[in-house]
């Protein structure tokens, strides 16, 4: 919709609209100016008639004055269809006004239309890049799942090798604790040994010290301390030292062996407590590890509520876009409409102007009479006093009580006259006060859309604007007949009810367009809170 040419045509209605009331109120000021100048003639009339004797030219003075009453009768019902005209055209004025007013908001609402239809291109590159997103974290989760069911796998394999550690450190153990066994017995056999050797060093040292005793290992002596040692059948026929070392070196050696197994015991134990606060660290990594799996499983869920969601919104938003694409077009097709009417009534304004340009040029041809008439009436009423004077020389004193008593009667007539002459002069400036109103209504409302950015379009409907309208009204000031203003009344009258039928059916339209505007703003502000809670929801996922 192209806005300044459609407010130019609103401003050139408008000033067609006041131009023409202000022809109608200056019409009414020279329908006023002559009931003046009527009333001064019944005045100069009156003064002829007190001056006058003569009964041809009261009687002719009569017949004017009735004459003056005529006009005055026929003016005032012409003064109705201006009246029914200023009352249109203020209507119509009004009518222009709210078109103007629509024109703006429908101006308003395209663009707040362009703003939204903005925003859900916006909200649909957010919704991209937010599936986008989506499918980022997906491919992450599923990376991260299958490394942390990779390292589980690991972990599982480590516990199972840690268990098989811990089986052997038990074999380990039972094998210590039978070394541990047979170290005691080893020392039990060592103990049997040491009192053996210390019988046997007893017994030797006896035989030495025996005068007579035999030196033979076999002799009754050793037979004696090897009856009485525990274990002395084992040493019968052995050497002592021999005996001694050999068990000394098993002893030892049983020492050193139990020695190796006790640390190969503790060696055994520290790797299985490690192993086992590993296999703790492990079981807890696992742990956090299922507990993260989860908490991602969780949130992909929601992404997935979210994306269910976001498609829902997007379809909506999609079904709330074509209905604005629908009411858009329904709304540039009223503004068309529009644009006919408004064409429309240009032609009709045009038409209203040649009207005027005839009735003008038909002023001026009947001011040309009325001059040449007025002409014609000052010779009459100077025949007329000459009339009169010479009738007063003639008649003479003896018709005198006559023409006293129909002076009486032709002055109370003529009171009578000016009495109602009076009271249509009156009525005539309580109308006129009530056009001034109406005229200073419309310079208000003028005013009012002057302070818009239109006013610098508000002359362009006439050549010259208002200082065109003012030289015109000085131009045709004294030229335009009451007569005249009937007969351009009348023949506009017909295209005036055609008018107001037109107007009748632009304001239907403009309500109907209203109804829409409406519609349109209600969806426009659910599309609205609709995206502010996408947005929202973009924002927190």
């Amino acid at each position: 919709m192209d806005s300044p040419n459609g407010n130019s045509e609103a401003d050139s209605a408008l000033e067609h609209t006041q131009y023409q009331l202000a022809e109608c109120k200056r019409q009414l000021m020279l329908k006023d100016d002559e009931l003046h100048l009527q009333l001064q003639e019944v005045q100069k009339l009156r003064s002829i008639l007190s001056g006058s004797k003569s009964l041809f030219s009261k009687n002719k003075t009569v017949f004017a004055l009735t004459q003056q009453l005529d006009t005055l009768q026929e003016k005032e019902a012409q003064l109705e269809p201006l009246k029914a005209e200023i009352r249109r055209l203020q209507e119509s004025n009004e009518k222009l006004q709210s078109k103007l007013a629509c024109q703006q908001e429908w101006a308003d609402r395209d663009d707040y239309i362009g703003g939204l239809q903005q925003e859900i291109q916006f909200l649909k590159h957010a919704v991209d890049q937010a599936k986008y997103d989506k499918e980022q974290l997906s491919e992450e989760l599923a990376r991260v799942t299958e490394e942390m069911v990779a390292r589980s796998m690991h972990d599982m394999e480590e516990m199972n090798r840690l268990n098989d550690q811990v089986v052997k450190l038990s074999d380990f153990k039972r094998v210590a604790e039978e070394a541990e066994a047979t170290l005691s017995d080893a020392n039990r056999q060592v103990q049997k040994l040491e009192e053996e050797v210390a019988w046997l060093m007893l017994s030797s040292r006896r035989r030495c010290q025996s005068p007579g005793g035999s030196t033979s290992p076999g002799g009754d002596d050793a037979q004696v301390v090897n009856a009485d040692f525990p274990g002395g059948a084992l040493l019968h026929g052995a050497e002592p030292d021999t005996v001694l070392d050999k068990w000394r070196a098993e002893r030892q050696a049983l020492e050193e062996a139990v020695r190796a197994r006790e640390q190969e015991v503790r060696d055994l134990d520290a790797a299985a407590r490690a192993r086992e606060q590993q296999l703790t660290d492990l079981e807890g990594a696992v742990r956090a590890c299922e507990a993260e799996v989860r908490a991602q499983a969780a949130e992909l869920e929601q992404l997935r509520e979210l994306r269910d969601t976001n498609a829902a919104r997007i379809k909506e938003l999609e079904a709330g876009k074509k209905t604005a694409k629908r009411d858009i077009k329904m709304l540039k097709e009223c503004i068309k409409e529009l644009h006919s009417t408004h064409t429309t009534l240009n032609q009709v304004s045009t038409n209203m102007e040649a009207d005027l340009e005839s009735a003008q040029g038909l002023s001026e041809r009947r001011g040309k009479e009325l001059a040449a008439l007025q002409q014609v009436v000052e010779a009459d009423a100077r025949d007329w006093i000459k009339e009169t004077i010479v009738g007063h020389c003639i008649v003479g004193a003896c018709e005198r009580r006559v023409l006293n008593g129909e002076r009486a009667t032709l002055e109370s007539q003529l009171r009578k006259a000016q009495h109602a002459a009076r009271e249509q002069s009156a009525d005539l400036h309580e109308k006129g006060q009530y056009i001034s109103s109406l005229e200073v209504q419309i310079q208000a409302l003028t005013e009012s859309l002057g302070s818009s950015p239109r006013d610098s379009v508000s002359t362009v409907g006439r050549p010259g604007g208002r200082d065109s309208i003012a030289s015109t009204r000085s131009s045709l000031a004294g030229r335009l007949s009451p007569q005249i203003v009937a007969s351009s009344s009348a023949k506009g009258l017909k295209s005036l009810k055609s008018k107001f039928k037109l107007v009748n059916k632009d304001k239907e339209d403009i309500a109907e367009m209203r109804r829409m505007v409406q519609e349109t703003l209600q969806r426009s502000m659910e599309l609205e809170e609709e995206n502010n809670r996408l947005k929202e929801l973009l924002e927190q996922s």
